[in-house]
């Protein structure tokens, strides 16, 4: 079973952090580190319900690209700033974000939506320092288990599925990755939403060999379909491989060398986003060849 299997379930202890993990089902549970009580309803995996949107296929691609556009205009609040200085996530910094990650939890919970938003970015950062070592993976599926718990608004709960259903591709038990997807939203009127579904998508489809169904999810080209700014270097891999492998290695060699240019930090990031999945054995000919050029 993996440490993503939707055969149980695995949460973080309220108390200490630590993974705790029991049926699918829920019930009762005890910390084995601290030995704090949990009890803990049955998991929801029922369609996300959003709102009805009377938005055409068209309007509603317009409204993402709007987002798109104003996309990282934010502002943070001070102690979310204050635990993401420093850099790449080191080991003496996680007490203090999880400190944070678990009051904005506290807050989504009750129905603050901005506190929800913050939520899902600190998950994302945790989630990642989280998923470099094996012995860590039932800690990162706590944390995204959780935070989905604690979320109300149907968007950000579907960033957090399919961050679940990605991770369990990663470690080769697709089955789970079906059921953590299953629930969310083709046609989300929110860009984190959408592309996290896109995003997803395509990762499975090239997991199981379908590279068209991959390209059909991302588009032939980085402007095809709005991609929120986090996720635009993931998705340009996936759809360079895409490419690769149904023949046309020219047009992948171009699109990695265009967005490892176009994106901050992009000529590092992109062969070190090849390296976090070897799973999908992604742009084997056209990496090495868009290296050469950038």
């Amino acid at each position: 079973m993996s440490a993503f299997s939707t055969d149980v379930r695995i949460l973080t202890c309220p108390q200490c952090g630590a993974p705790i993990q029991l049926g699918r089902q829920g019930g009762q549970a005890q910390c084995t580190y601290c030995q704090a009580p949990l009890v803990v309803a049955a998991r929801d995996d029922a369609p996300l319900q959003h709102a009805a949107s009377p938005l055409s296929e068209a309007e509603r691609i317009e409204g993402l690209r709007a987002q798109a556009a104003s996309f990282g205009s934010k502002r943070l609040p001070p102690e979310m700033l204050a635990v993401l200085a420093g850099g790449p996530l080191t080991p003496e910094r996680v007490g203090p974000m999880l400190g944070v990650w678990r009051m904005y939890c506290q807050r989504a919970s009750a129905g603050d939506f901005a506190a929800g938003d913050n939520a899902v970015l600190l998950t994302g950062v945790l989630s990642g320092h989280f998923a470099a070592r094996a012995e860590d993976l039932p800690r990162q599926r706590a944390l995204l288990e959780s935070a989905l718990d604690a979320l109300r608004d149907p968007s950000q709960k579907q960033v957090l599925r399919c961050s679940l259903a990605r991770a369990s591709a990663r470690v080769g038990d697709l089955a789970s990755a079906q059921t953590w997807f299953a629930a969310c939203d083709p046609r989300s009127a929110d860009l984190q939403a959408d592309t996290a579904y896109r995003v997803t998508y395509a990762t499975l489809a090239t997991a199981h060999g379908d590279f068209r169904s991959a390209l059909a999810a991302l588009g032939p080209s980085p402007t095809a379909v709005p991609i929120a700014l986090p996720s635009r270097l993931q998705a340009g891999v996936l759809r360079a491989n895409a490419l690769e492998k149904l023949g046309d290695l020219t047009a992948a060699v171009a699109q990695l060398v265009e967005e490892a240019r176009a994106l901050d930090g992009g000529r590092a990031a992109t062969p070190e986003i090849v390296e976090a999945s070897p799973h999908l054995h992604l742009c084997p000919q056209s990496l090495p060849l868009a290296r050469m050029q950038w």
